[in-house]
């Protein structure tokens, strides 16, 4: 959340009043702690309102390689994001566009039950012409690199 927020913050001519209040109290207070999940959250739909109100566009916000963020570390920060992308997305405001392996598809449609859902997959003839690409400076016999770019392409196929 604090990227999105950096990032939004950075596309605004000045800070929102809300943002440079907390500023100040971060740099007032004697212990210097990150605030947490609900004061970012708030952050970044004030952050994202302001930029509707000046531009009259919404903000698209992109979530990467979702699938990514899993490990016991993240897990709350990751359902912390969940729910600030839900609050930000019902102000209407904000677009959003994520990413994902097709096995957590299902867990973004139950957080974001109005979205789209547009499966991707690579042309195995542009992963082809990638890998010769990437491999025409090797000297390699030329079974070999055909036995590597097989393997890659077959490795791949659930990937892409």
């Amino acid at each position: 959340m604090r990227v999105y927020l950096r990032q939004i913050l950075q596309q605004l001519d000045d800070f929102p009043d809300d943002v440079l209040a907390e500023y100040n109290k971060y740099k007032k207070s004697p212990v210097k702690s990150m605030p947490g999940a609900s004061v970012y959250s708030r952050l970044l739909v004030s952050c994202v309102t302001r930029f509707f109100e000046l531009y009259s566009n919404p903000v698209f916000i992109l979530l990467d390689a979702y699938d990514e963020l899993r490990n016991s570390q993240v897990e709350k920060e990751r359902a912390d994001l969940l729910n600030a992308l839900s609050l930000l997305l019902q102000t209407k405001k904000a677009r959003l566009i994520a990413t994902t392996r097709p096995q957590h598809r299902e867990e973004l449609g139950r957080n974001f039950p109005d979205s789209t859902t547009l499966e991707i997959k690579a042309n195995l003839a542009d992963i082809d012409s990638f890998l010769d690409q990437r491999m025409s400076h090797l000297s390699l016999n030329p079974l070999l690199k055909s036995n590597v770019k097989a393997a890659i392409t077959e490795a791949g196929s659930d990937i892409w």
